[in-house]
């Protein structure tokens, strides 16, 4: 395979024709159509050679004493290792396809608790060969949250900053104290709502519920039980009386909304009265901040709290 073999090769590589003399076209040759698509270049497989067309060979095995350089325009023309190339530039997209697919699946498979796309695959065999143990594992998927994204607030002169938090301190006042009389509430010391929530709403599986959230409280103290939060319904102003039904079993977090959303506003309390009196159903709709959610009552609870608040109308 040598370049002269071929001689003038423009000649024999394109073809020329035309309508009139002011008019002439080119393109391939018929000669190089026939050995673009004829199987004829040798190409060692092993201990022995087969012929395949120009696009589908390579240079590397070709056999000995045949030369071969790239640059040579009939070798181009017959479009020599094009397919070879195509397919390896088609196998590289496909790999970094799977590449950036496995990538995907993998984020997404650790944002809901594993490790690998691997670990998941055992997770599938689990769910056919163990389906119970799937279904707990399944159930401790849906309990988790979300975990937010720590903020960063990093210090760009940590001299200068150390400099000014020292000259601010020079300035502070000292801490002082004083004795102040405060108003202490005595009357409730008659009534036991802590015990009287938890006989309410600890269910058959020894689980105390949240009457918001509906989760189970968060943790159980050393005696076992469960750490909640009592809160009132509604202030005094609106409930004068003291009885265990005014209050409702709140984890932390749902009784720090329901102080900060429902009890700092008469209006929404007037509102939350209202609609515990006019309700058929022993579950009242309220929104804390931006969040629609509802207060969940066991029937005795609520019709209990429903006959104290209209009594307190009377």
């Amino acid at each position: 395979m040598k370049e002269q073999c071929c001689g003038d090769y423009p000649t024999y590589l394109q073809a020329q024709f035309g309508r009139n003399a002011s008019y002439t076209a080119t393109a391939k040759s018929t000669l190089v159509h026939e050995l673009r698509k004829t199987k004829w270049v040798p190409q060692k497989n092993g201990e022995i050679y087969e012929f395949v067309q120009p696009r589908d060979a390579v240079a590397e095995k070709l056999p000995e004493g045949f030369v071969y350089q790239t640059g040579w325009q009939w070798l181009q023309a017959l479009e020599f290792g094009k397919g070879v190339e195509e397919q390896g530039e088609a196998q590289k997209r496909e790999t970094e396809r799977q590449t950036q697919e496995y990538k995907r699946k993998e984020q997404v498979l650790k944002e809901i608790g594993f490790d690998s796309p691997e670990e998941a695959e055992e997770m599938a065999k689990l769910k056919k060969e163990n389906p119970e143990e799937f279904r707990k594992f399944r159930e401790s998927i849906a309990a988790r949250k979300e975990r937010p994204m720590f903020p960063t607030r990093p210090v760009a002169n940590p001299e200068r900053r150390q400099e000014r938090l020292g000259e601010q301190l020079n300035d502070a006042p000292d801490k002082e104290h004083e004795k102040r009389e405060r108003s202490v509430r005595t009357s409730n010391g008659a009534i036991d709502p802590i015990t009287w929530l938890r006989n309410q709403y600890m269910n058959e599986a020894n689980q105390m519920v949240c009457q918001i959230c509906k989760q189970e409280m968060p943790f159980r103290k050393r005696d076992g039980d469960h750490y909640f939060e009592k809160k009132e319904v509604l202030s005094r102003k609106f409930l004068p009386k003291e009885h265990e039904a005014q209050y409702l079993a709140l984890c932390p977090l749902c009784a720090a909304k329901y102080e900060e959303f429902v009890k700092s506003d008469d209006n929404v309390m007037a509102e939350l009265k209202q609609a515990i009196v006019s309700s058929e159903e022993c579950k009242i709709p309220i929104i804390l901040g931006q969040e629609e959610t509802s207060i969940q009552f066991v029937e005795t609870h609520f019709m209990d709290l429903k006959t104290i608040v209209e009594a307190s109308e009377t």
